[in-house]
């Protein structure tokens, strides 16, 4: 039986008649607006105005996209005639060929049914069409034409007709279906007049074969459903009655297994039994009865021999959809299955697919999809679920008309799509069970019930086919879209254009469909910039994710970024929804301007207080404290206004760089990412549009953006300021250089309500506490800023944090507005009594130095108290007290291994101490080259005349000493040298130092350093080390007294007559020690300054002999005799053993050569031995960076920028310290010690109008240090413009245009010898190309020396032969001291510092035991720890003489002025005679090498050039020695 459709057909044949007159009388080409740039109509080309282009088929193959469709008008047999069309594209819907007319029919009644006929089958090349028509005219003929191409579309054959109604029966062709396989061609029909037929072609359409199946006697059915597989068919076809309703209906399948030979029909329904009657209300419904939009929705699916048919059951009331499977490709047909829980009135529309295991059934319950699905075949099915309503809100409205497509590129069918109406797909990628993209577009349109068809090609793009009539348009056209394929961004800034086309209804729109990747649950960010129009845009959403119900800003249902225009002010307020609640935070309405602004929200559940922070333009501008998971629902994101923002209100904004993130960004990290392009690895970021010429989501989360109607991308201004500054913290001051890049306007916060509009300011905070500085950056384009977290300290930090428990500590304080008056230091420890500090002296503002005893105090942590009057503040970290590892002082002469002749240079003298107690009054020599055209100044310290000297009157006598003596003793050249004694005060527990000394030379000259261990310690006793094992010596005293064996060893050493120091009146012992420790004891208690005091050893000394009784007349003589021997104590107290430890430590020889040129910028690091540059295992290891704006520059520097990348697998940088800076003749030093940052404002007025700022920082997390030269103006602080005004001039005068910067950095514990300390820098002048340094290398030396005495051999006369030996695995072994010990008495220094390695022993006695052990230092100074043992010893005997002729050396005359005669008449014939002289200090004058026949004739050794004194003269051959004392008078 026919619907009621086909039965009122013919009842308005008639009135056809006028109606097709007066629309041929008015026919007009169409005029569609276009709605959107984004949409290509694909039917306007041919399309009629008022006749609409509906029911599109669509097929990919290949390549191509195949089209086609109907023309239609609401009336039949009218003018224009109903046609249908076909349009292709060949290269996936890039470009389409222009429409081709296929047939004009008389009557699309029958075609423009989707859900009733199929009308294409596409199958290679080959396309089969297949549309039913009817010509009333011609007696009411019903017709049925096949259309081929076999070119894929190029050209078309006519039409055929392949079936027809008898002429005059009025009778129909109706519900028609095609399908092709393998070139055969199946299609059913119903035929009014007799029944369903079964047509088809073997031959690829050249011929059919037409076979009645159904008589419409017997059956009287309409078809459903088709199914062809070239060979089988299957028809679904129904019998429907209708009275007073549906009274009744009944399923059937028939198929045929033979193309048509044979076939079986089956009832497939049921009947049900209700009370005393029966019923059978089984059929096929439509999901909607509207003429345009019903498309094909499959009834039949087939996954290998398993068929899958639905339909709908009618009972009591409700309809339910039904489920028929067969087993075995539908020979037999299982009972039906009805899917209780889509039992519910109006249920209809049913569908279904089918691939492998997975059966998906959807149906359309209570207005709406539901879903079904099943992972085993069928056999059980999940419930039916309504996946597709939450997420959706009155603006996105829910399909209502849909259809299930199976995704064509996986073949395991888990991805199943659910298309809609409405522009809407969703799509499940694990079989139906959960769906992750979610799209719909209603908003964007006023026709809601858009026609809606899908298809994908193999590079999973989306080919979208919607059937739309626009607002203000004439008909429906067929309208073609892509998704799936943004392409990559172009170079262009583009933004999202929100300002509201004039006179278009269409809506701006971009949304995102829902994935996983978006579902956030505890923490997210969403992030945008915006540019307002304040003068005319109205209130709307930015970005809206609302979960169900219709946004409103008050109301969050999900989350959003919003904004309210209040009198021209804009308002952001962010919402956001949580298993607790909605949330929104309501920001200041205080944007009135159209720059660009960064707007953002962030939510972190897990963060505590005020974890929802809405954030403008990097500065918070609203928070609260939010609880629970973010409830957002699964619905898509939305862009742009909400519907009725265009419909009744302007809109004027702009949209770039949308951000979303799964976690809560920082505020740093933000305002970081105001100017970031690049977020490529960024694992958070979950989707990223930056709009630049794409909607591509550039997080690869695949969260396209779909733009709809006018989502325009336009070129964009946005050029934001490169908001950045660099802050400095010294105690309680900040010095903040601001480097934002293209800015205008600026303004600082300093986040205690003070602020300041400087370019560059320097703020003291008047309180302690945690600020935020925040730097706001304008130009006439955005507005960016930058924060930056400073804490402010009451007690910021203390100097050194730990120090062994023996003497004194000194300790520094710093922190902000400290004063020493009323001030005391304690170190307090539970159990024990507060350690009280020493008078406390004010070094700086805000630094506060003093002495604490520590002698011998429990280790372990103290607490350290600022007790100022009855108030005591305490530091937060302890200072520790550790076991005593004694002073290890030591001390280099670093710089330029090259010198310009006659021109200034500056060098370090860098010491340090490497043990963890304070070492006081150390003395340090240096010793130059001397030269009457020899130039040295002292840049930042200053010798300081002892206070015991300023109290007597005499210091300008003193003074006038001088500052150095000259000796010939020092080099080994015996050039006359300068040696100034300098006396360090003190030089701190794991501390190092620095003082500059500039030279100016005509010539190459000689350096060398060496400083001695303190006068005021305790004297060593490692030259008691063996007595102690040596019973005889267990009850012997030690030397322990604090300084007494040095006077001692001073009047022992005097008193031999070895030096004549002008005087025989030597006062006493305890005369000159008791005032020698008043003068040696000179604690650094000076001020902070540029030029810090030290003492001269000379000028101390003058004092102490003056005090004791000494005429001051005479005192110049006396202490500069007194120098010469200090500075060589250790060759004159080679007889005392308790003068042994006044050897030369640390000492470096270095040689600079004068020479014309060089390069000016410079890396200088510590000054190493040999080709590899050894350098000992020091604590802190020196480094200067030289620059210098040559002579030939043409305006002096502003700005100088020196950067050094430190190697953090070499260097430690816990122990990192900034030194001097400078440049010019002045020299500057930052307070305190172990510095990881300072900034130092020096005003240059009234030379200059400049303030010079000096800023350092060190980073340790990746080892950069930077120093910055500004030059700024000092009225406003901004960088001086005029650029004949800089800091650094051209170095036309040196050293005007020279600088330097300064570092010490420890090293990493775990460096093991050999290790390779390499060093770069870059120096950047102003704008120019940053200028590499030398590379600077030294290798690291840990391996200490060895050495031991190997033999001692019994010789003639009281001589023993001493044979020694050693090794060092790095630098190698300078040379070696041997000791000596007879029987029991002292133990003494034989040999000091030779690099021979044997020698004879002259002084033997017969029944004596002489025991020896030798020690050796390698060149970078390790000394070999004191045996625990002698490492050889004999008791001399008699050694009876051979026959062989005794030796009889003449050396005449002794004492000698002039020439020394050396000769041995029976000399032995040997290889070579090694003859040296050798001072009494140990420094060798003279070494020569002769033949056997030289030394019997006798050789003159000239002695006149030599300085006056005693010396030894040692003879070495053939295992044998000879040596003598000589006297030079």
């Amino acid at each position: 039986m026919k619907t009621s459709s086909h039965i009122f057909k013919k009842q308005i044949i008639q009135l056809s008649v006028l109606v097709a007159f007066l629309l041929c009388s008015f026919s007009a080409k169409a005029a569609n607006p276009v709605f959107s740039p984004y949409f290509k109509n694909l039917s306007s080309e041919v399309n009629t105005a008022n006749l609409n282009d509906i029911v599109p088929e669509v097929a990919i193959s290949g390549n191509t996209i195949h089209l086609l469709w109907l023309e239609y008008i609401s009336s039949s047999y009218t003018e224009p005639l109903p046609k249908i069309y076909y349009r292709r594209s060949l290269d996936w819907g890039k470009t389409w060929e222009a429409p081709k007319l296929l047939i004009t029919l008389h009557d699309a009644s029958y075609v423009r049914y989707g859900n009733r006929v199929k009308k294409m089958s596409v199958e290679g090349n080959n396309i089969h069409i297949c549309v039913p028509d009817y010509t009333y005219y011609q007696n009411g003929t019903g017709h049925l034409y096949y259309i081929r191409s076999t070119d894929n579309g190029t050209t078309f054959d006519a039409p055929k007709e392949i079936a027809s109604t008898y002429s005059g029966s009025y009778k129909d062709i109706y519900r028609s279906f095609i399908k092709s396989v393998n070139n055969h061609i199946g299609i059913v029909y119903n035929n009014d007049v007799n029944g369903t037929h079964f047509s088809y072609s073997t031959d690829n359409g050249e011929n059919f074969k037409d076979t009645l199946v159904l008589k419409k006697t017997e059956y009287d059915t309409e078809i459903c459903d088709f199914e062809y597989d070239g060979n089988r068919a299957l028809i679904l076809h129904e019998y429907v009655h209708y009275s007073y309703g549906f009274a009744n209906g009944r399923m059937y399948v028939t198929t045929t297994f033979d193309n048509g030979e044979t076939f079986t029909t089956t009832k497939i329904s049921q009947p049900y039994t209700s009370g005393d009657y029966t019923y059978e209300k089984s059929h096929t419904t439509f999901q909607d009865w509207s003429d345009n939009f019903q498309d094909y929705r499959k009834k039949i699916a087939k996954s290998g021999d398993n068929i899958y048919i639905v339909y709908e059951e009618e009972k009591e009331g409700n309809s339910c959809t039904v489920l028929v499977s067969s087993n075995d490709n539908g020979h037999t047909f299982n009972l039906p299955i009805r899917l209780e829980d889509t039992n519910y009135p109006g249920t209809c529309g049913s569908t279904v697919e089918a691939k492998g295991n997975h059966v998906y059934i959807a149906t359309k319950k209570n207005g709406y999809a539901y879903l079904k699905v099943s992972d085993d075949g069928g056999n059980t099915f999940t419930p039916a679920t309504d996946y597709f309503t939450t997420g959706f809100y009155s603006d996105v409205y829910k399909p209502w008309l849909f259809y299930l497509m199976l995704d064509p590129n996986d073949p395991s069918g888990e991805t199943i799509h659910l298309v809609g109406n409405t522009h809407f797909i969703a799509t499940s990628y694990d079989g139906g069970h959960t769906f992750v993209k979610s799209i719909n577009y209603t908003n964007c349109f006023n026709n809601f019930s858009m026609g809606t068809q899908v298809l994908i090609d193999p590079s999973n793009v989306k080919h979208w086919f919607l059937v739309h009539n626009p607002y203000g348009g004439t008909d429906t056209d067929i309208y073609y879209r892509q998704t799936g394929n943004e392409p990559a961004p172009v170079n262009e800034n583009q933004f999202f254009s929100a300002v509201e086309p004039t006179g278009n209804y269409n809506k701006i729109s971009l949304g995102v469909g829902h994935s996983p990747s978006l579902n956030f649950d505890s923490a997210m960010t969403a992030e945008m910039w915006v540019k307002f129009y304040p003068e005319k845009t109205d209130n709307a959403p930015l970005l809206i994710k609302v979960k169900e119900s219709f946004f409103v800003d008050y109301m969050p249902k999900g989350y959003d970024i919003a904004f309210r225009n209040e009198n021209q002010k804009i308002a952001i307020n962010c919402g956001l929804q949580t298993d607790k609640g909605g949330f929104i935070n309501w920001c200041p309405s205080e944007i009135t301007d159209t720059l660009w602004h960064h707007v953002v929200f962030t939510y972190d559940a897990n963060a505590g207080l005020n974890n929802f922070i809405t954030y403008v333009d990097g500065v918070v501008k609203a928070q609260q404290t939010v609880t629970g998971k973010i409830d957002a629902g699964e619905g898509m994101l939305k862009l742009g206004p909400k519907i009725d923002n265009n419909y009744y209100h302007d809109l004027a904004y702009k949209i770039d760089e949308v951000r979303l993130w799964n976690t809560a960004l920082t505020q740093s990290q933000l305002q970081q990412n105001m100017t970031r392009t690049d977020f490529e690895g960024e694992n958070h970021l979950k989707m990223y549009l930056n709009f630049n010429g794409t909607f591509k989501d550039l997080s690869g989360n695949d969260n396209d953006g779909i733009p709809m109607a006018f989502a325009d991308l336009l070129p964009s201004d946005f050029n934001p300021p490169l908001t950045n500054f660099e802050l400095y913290k010294v105690l309680n001051e900040v010095s903040l250089n601001n480097k934002t890049v293209n800015g205008k306007d600026f303004k600082w916060d300093f986040g205690n309500g003070q602020s300041s509009d400087l370019m560059n300011p320097i703020y003291k905070y008047p309180q302690p506490g945690e600020f935020q500085i925040t730097l706001t950056a304008k130009n006439e384009n955005s507005v960016t800023t930058l924060t930056q977290n400073v804490g402010i300290q009451g007690l910021d930090h203390f100097e050194p944090t730990s120090a062994g428990n023996s003497g004194w500590v000194t300790l520094q304080i710093y922190g902000g507005d400290l004063s020493a008056e009323d001030t005391q230091i304690l170190l307090r420890k539970s159990g024990n009594p507060d350690l009280v500090s020493d008078s406390v002296f004010e070094v700086a503002p805000g630094v506060l130095r003093t002495r604490i005893p520590v002698d011998s105090v429990a280790t372990g942590d103290w607490e350290v108290i600022v007790k100022k009057g009855a108030t005591e503040q305490k530091f937060p970290q302890p200072f520790v007290v550790q076991q005593t590892l004694n002073p290890q002082p030591w001390v280099s002469f670093d710089g330029r291994g090259a010198i310009l002749f006659n021109r200034w240079q500056t060098y370090t003298l860098n010491f340090g101490n490497k043990g963890n107690v304070d070492t006081y009054s150390v003395p340090v020599w240096f010793a130059i080259t001397d030269d009457p055209n020899l130039e040295i100044e002292f840049i930042d310290f200053k010798m300081d005349v002892p206070q015991m000297a300023i109290d007597k009157g005499i210091a300008n006598e003193i003074e006038a000493i001088g500052e150095y003596f000259t000796t010939d003793t020092v080099f080994k050249n015996h050039a006359m040298a300068r040696v100034y004694p300098f006396m360090l005060p003190v030089i701190k527990a794991n501390s190092s130092g620095a003082i500059h000394i500039r030279v100016k030379s005509p010539k190459t000259f000689d350096t060398k350093v060496w400083m001695n261990p303190s006068w005021l310690e305790k004297v060593p006793e490692i030259h008691y080390a063996i007595a102690r094992v040596n019973k005889e010596r267990q009850n012997a005293p030690a030397v322990t007294s604090d300084g007494l064996a040095a006077a001692e060893c001073m009047l022992k050493v005097l008193g031999t007559g070895v030096i004549d120091i002008g005087t025989s009146a030597i006062p006493g012992v305890g005369c000159v020690w008791s005032t020698g420790k008043y003068v040696y004891s000179l604690t650094d208690k000076s001020s902070y300054k540029d030029k810090w005091a030290i003492g001269n050893t000379l000028w101390n000394g003058a004092v102490t002999f003056v005090d004791c009784g000494i005429n001051l007349s005479g005192v110049g003589g006396i202490v500069k005799g007194m120098g010469v021997f200090l500075a060589n104590m250790a060759g004159y107290a080679r007889d005392f053993a308790n003068c042994n430890h006044f050897r030369k430590d640390s000492e470096r020889d270095r040689n600079i050569n004068a020479v014309s040129s060089f390069d000016p910028n410079e890396m200088i690091g510590p000054a190493g031995i040999g080709k590899e540059n050894w350098v000992q295992n020091i604590n802190e290891v020196p480094y200067t960076i030289l620059f210098e704006n040559k002579s030939t520059a043409t305006a002096p520097a502003h700005t100088v920028v020196v950067t050094d990348t430190l190697d953090l697998n070499t260097f430690d940088l816990k122990n990192f310290s900034f030194g001097n800076f400078g440049w010019g003749d002045s020299i500057f030093s930052p307070i305190g010690t172990n510095l990881k940052e300072f900034s130092r404002d020096i005003d240059l007025r009234p030379g200059k109008n400049l303030i010079a700022r000096v800023s350092a920082k060190v980073d340790t997390l990746t080892g950069i240090v930077k120093w910055e030269f500004l030059s700024l103006t000092p009225e406003t602080l901004q960088e001086e413009e005029d650029p004949f005004l800089g800091f650094l001039p051209p170095n036309v005068n040196s050293p005007e245009g020279e600088g330097f910067v300064s570092f010490s950095v420890g090293l990493k514990e775990t460096l093991a010898s050999h290790h390779r300390m390499v060093n770069q820098a870059t120096i950047k002048f102003d704008e120019n190309e940053p200028i590499l340094t030398n590379v600077f290398e030294n290798t690291l030396d840990k391996d200490v020396p060895e050495s031991q005495v190997t033999a001692l051999t019994p010789k003639m006369g009281g001589k023993i032969l001493v044979e020694w030996t050693g090794a060092d695995n790095s630098s190698g072994i300078k040379h070696y001291s041997v000791f000596v010990q007879k029987d029991d008495e002292e133990i003494k220094p034989w040999i000091l510092d030779t690099m021979a390695v044997n020698a004879e022993y002259q002084l033997a006695e017969k029944g004596s035991t002489y025991k020896f052990y030798s020690i050796c230092m390698d060149s970078v100074g390790y000394r070999e720890n004191t045996p625990g043992d002698f490492d050889a010893q004999l008791v001399y005997t008699a050694v009876k003489g051979t026959q062989t002729e005794k030796e009889n050396w003449l050396i005449y005359p002794n004492p000698v002025r002039e020439m020394l005669h050396i000769q041995l008449s029976n000399a032995p014939f040997v290889d070579n005679f090694i003859i040296e002289l050798f001072s009494m200090n140990g420094q060798r004058y003279f070494m020569g090498n002769f033949q056997t026949l030289r030394i019997r004739e006798g050789i003159d050794l000239p002695v006149n050039n030599l300085p006056v004194g005693q010396y030894l003269l040692r003879i070495l051959y053939d295992k044998g020695s000879f040596s003598e004392k000589i006297s030079i008078r």
